[in-house]
C-alpha cells in the first residue's frame, strides 16, 4: 500500500512536470516568434519614419499632379500648387500624403498594411479603427507601442503593431494651427502582415512537443509501472516467504518462531505500561491414538480443528501458535488470571462445538495450562512458558485421577 501510494506521488507529479515543461516551452516559442513579428514591424514602421522625416526636412517634396496624385486640400500652406513653363503641375507631398501613398502601394501587393492614424484626424479616412484607438488612447498612458496577432476580414493572420508619432519642430508648418507643440503625441503609424507562417510554426512546435513529451510521459509512466510491477511482486515472493518462515503450514497459526518474535515484543511494552498478560499452554489429548486408529491425515485434520477452536476463543491482538506437535501456545496482552476461569471456558466451549461435528469415533481435548506476567516481578517468556506448561501437566495429573 505504502509503495503505490508514493507510486501515484509520484506519477502525479511527473505529470504536473510534464505539462509544466510543455507550458513553458510553448511559452518560449511564443515570446521568440512574437519578437521576430516585432523586428519585422518596427522595421517597417522605421522606414516609414525614416521617409517621413526626410521628406519634412526638406519641408515637402513636389511631385507631378496625376490621377492618382492630386493636391492635398487639407495642406493650407503658401506655394502649395505650383505650374512649370512647359504647363507641367505640381503639387507639394507633405510627411502625411507621403505616408498614405506608400500605404497605398502596400495595399497594391496585398500584403503589408500601413495606416497612419491619429485620435483627431485633419483627414476624416484617416481615422482609426477599434484596435488603433486602443492603442492611440494606451500611449498617452506612456506605452511607447502595441503589438499582436489578429484576423482580417479574410480570416487571414495578421501581425499588427503600432507607435506613436510625436510632434517635432520640422512638423511644425503643418500642425502648429491645431495646438500641438514639440512633444506631443499627434498620432500613430500601425504596420500589418500576413502571419499565417509565424501561427503556423507555433501550432506545428505546440502539437510537436505535445507528441514528444507526450510519449516522454507515458514511456517513463510505463517504466514506473513495471518497475512498481516487479517490486511489489519481489515484495509478495519476500513476504509469502517471511509467511512460510513463521506461519505453521498446517494450521495456519504463528509457528514457534514468530510466537517468540511477537511475544517477547508484547512484553516489552506489557512492562512499559505497567500491565499484566497472560501465557496459555494447551496439549491436544489423544493425538497418537487418533494417528494410530484413523491415520496420520485423520490427526492432521483434528491438529487443524483444535487450531480454529483455539483461534475463534480469542482476540485479533492474542498470539496464538503451534509451539511443537500436539502443543500450542498464546500471549494474551491485558488480560490477568481475573479473566481466567472465563477464557479456558471459552476455549472448552469452542472445541464442544467442533467436536459435534467430528463423525469418526473420537473427540478432541485439551488441556490448558496458564502463567500470568506480572510486570511488578517480571519473567522471561522461556521461564513463563514453563510455568504455564507445568500447570497445565498438573491439571492433566488431577482429570486422569478422576
Amino acid at each position: 500500500m505504502k509503495r503505490l501510494l508514493i507510486t501515484s506521488a509520484v506519477a502525479v507529479i511527473w505529470t504536473v512536470s510534464i505539462f509544466f515543461i510543455f507550458g513553458k516551452a510553448v511559452r518560449i516559442n511564443e515570446h521568440d516568434t512574437r519578437q521576430i513579428a516585432l523586428a519585422q514591424a518596427n522595421a517597417m514602421f522605421q522606414q516609414v519614419v525614416d521617409a517621413r522625416s526626410w521628406n519634412a526636412s526638406h519641408g515637402g517634396v513636389y511631385v507631378k499632379v496625376d490621377e492618382d496624385t492630386q493636391p492635398n486640400p487639407y495642406l493650407e500652406v503658401p506655394d502649395r500648387d505650383l505650374t512649370l513653363e512647359n504647363g507641367q503641375r505640381l503639387t507639394l507631398i507633405n510627411p502625411a500624403y507621403m505616408t498614405r501613398q506608400i500605404a497605398e502601394i502596400g495595399l497594391n501587393r496585398d500584403d503589408v498594411v500601413i495606416h497612419l492614424t491619429s485620435l483627431k484626424p485633419i483627414r476624416p479616412a484617416n481615422g482609426p479603427t477599434l484596435w488603433e484607438e486602443t492603442a492611440l488612447r494606451s500611449f498617452e498612458n506612456s506605452v511607447d507601442h502595441r503589438a499582436g496577432f489578429t484576423l482580417n476580414p479574410e480570416d487571414r493572420q495578421m501581425f499588427q503593431y503600432m507607435k506613436p508619432l510625436l510632434v517635432e519642430k520640422n512638423c511644425l508648418k503643418c500642425h502648429e494651427k491645431q495646438g500641438y507643440k514639440v512633444g506631443d503625441i499627434r498620432g500613430g503609424i500601425s504596420v500589418s502582415f500576413p502571419a499565417d507562417d509565424l501561427v503556423r510554426s507555433m501550432d506545428v512546435y505546440r502539437t510537436q512537443s505535445m507528441i514528444v513529451l507526450g510519449a516522454i510521459w507515458i514511456l517513463s509512466l510505463a517504466v514506473l509501472g513495471s518497475f512498481t510491477l516487479y517490486f511489489s511482486q519481489k515484495q509478495k515472493q519476500v513476504d509469502e516467504f517471511r509467511s512460510l518462515a513463521l506461519v505453521d503450514d498446517l494450521t495456519g497459526l504463528n509457528n514457534r518462531r514468530a510466537f517468540f518474535a511477537l511475544a517477547h515484543q508484547q512484553m516489552e511494552w506489557a512492562e512499559r505500561f505497567s500491565e499484566k498478560a497472560l501465557v496459555l499452554f494447551f496439549d491436544l489429548d489423544g493425538l497418537k491414538q487418533i494417528n494410530d486408529t484413523f491415520g496420520h491425515d485423520e490427526g492432521d485434520l483434528a491438529l487443524a480443528t483444535a487450531a480454529e477452536a483455539l483461534l475463534q476463543s480469542f482476540r485479533g491482538s492474542d498470539i496464538v501458535a503451534r509451539y511443537a506437535g500436539d502443543e500450542f501456545v498464546a500471549f494474551l496482552p491485558k488480560s490477568s488470571l481475573a479473566h481466567w476461569d472465563m477464557i479456558a471456558n471459552r476455549v472448552l466451549e469452542n472445541v464442544r462445538k467442533r467436536n459435534e461435528s467430528i463423525t469418526k469415533g473420537y473427540t478432541l481435548s485439551i488441556c490448558i495450562g496458564v502463567a500470568q506476567f506480572d510486570p511488578e516481578t517480571p519473567e522471561s517468556l522461556e521461564f513463563l512458558i514453563k510455568e504455564a506448561d507445568s500447570s497445565m501437566y498438573s491439571v492433566k495429573k488431577v482429570e486422569s485421577e478422576k
